[in-house]
């Protein structure tokens, strides 16, 4: 008797281990996976450059993408949300062929390229990418609006994957290696701030200003980011480090009170863990 109530209680809890495994789909293998054609290549540089238009929720632009092949390849998978749209993919001024599966996008070679070469190749895309419905819980792009009703714009991506709204190797096994440069226009009136560092701006004579930011150091493709609204910027110099702080322009005087305590919460940090904790970070808040 008791090695029947034993037998049935381990059926027991195999039926209720059985109802909690999730089912993985062929969409979580591409997502998730590292077939060759993803580990046949690893990213050196990400640049993207687009065009976010607030009142259409539209994206456009391309991400120019350098990166070394560790292994000879014909075809490779670079990651899109598939209800964005492939404009074109160009490799040395050709057009490539790709096909699409789920949000994996494969493109193909004209022939193999063969190990440890350097290729470049631009992905244009265009679309309107998916609207947070809570974030960060939920990921997709953010559009609020501040108190004078200016567009208020953020994304957030972590959990869902960049490739929500840029094309990207989406994996967290690759990062590029020599960082990535941010470039956004944006409506003129407001601002972009991305990561890294700013290199400057440029009206584009069209209604839009464009936004450069350059990062030199891997970066998680997840935390490549772009914040737009009337941000206003105040920058100091504090023992040698750089702090750039953007606002938006309704809170400036609240944000110069309240990042006042900056320096004292640095010297507390550096007292406690050295002056070289902040030596190559950027700052900006």
């Amino acid at each position: 008797m008791k090695n029947l109530v034993l037998f049935l209680s381990l059926i027991l809890f195999q039926c209720v281990i059985a109802q909690d495994m999730p089912t993985f789909t062929r969409k979580d293998s591409l997502f998730g996976g590292l077939p060759p054609e993803r580990t046949s290549y690893d990213v050196l540089h990400y640049d993207l450059n687009i065009k976010v238009e607030p009142d259409r929720k539209f994206i456009s632009g391309y991400n120019e993408i350098i990166f070394k092949t560790v292994a000879n390849t014909q075809k490779i998978q670079i990651d899109l949300f598939k209800n964005m749209k492939v404009d074109s993919i160009v490799w040395s001024k050709q057009k490539l062929m790709f096909s699409r599966e789920f949000n994996a996008v494969f493109v193909e070679f004209p022939s193999v390229l063969k190990e440890k070469s350097e290729q470049k190749l631009r992905f244009y895309f265009s679309g309107n990418p998916l609207i947070a419905k809570r974030a960060p819980w939920d990921g997709g792009f953010v559009y609020k609006t501040d108190s004078n009703g200016k567009p208020w714009i953020g994304v957030a991506v972590q959990g869902t994957g960049a490739s929500l709204w840029y094309p990207v190797k989406d994996s967290q096994s690759d990062e590029p290696d020599n960082g990535a440069t941010i470039n956004v226009a944006v409506p003129t009136g407001l601002m972009n701030v991305s990561n890294g560092r700013f290199k400057g701006s440029e009206d584009l004579k069209n209604g839009y200003t464009r936004w450069d930011w350059e990062v030199k150091n891997p970066i998680n493709t997840y935390d490549i980011t772009l914040n737009i609204g009337d941000y206003v910027h105040f920058w100091e110099n504090y023992k040698g480090l750089d702090l750039d702080y953007y606002v938006l322009r309704e809170n400036e005087s609240k944000a110069k009170t309240q990042f006042g305590q900056v320096k004292p919460m640095m010297d507390c940090y550096q007292s406690k863990f050295g002056p070289t904790l902040f030596l190559k970070t950027d700052l900006s808040w």
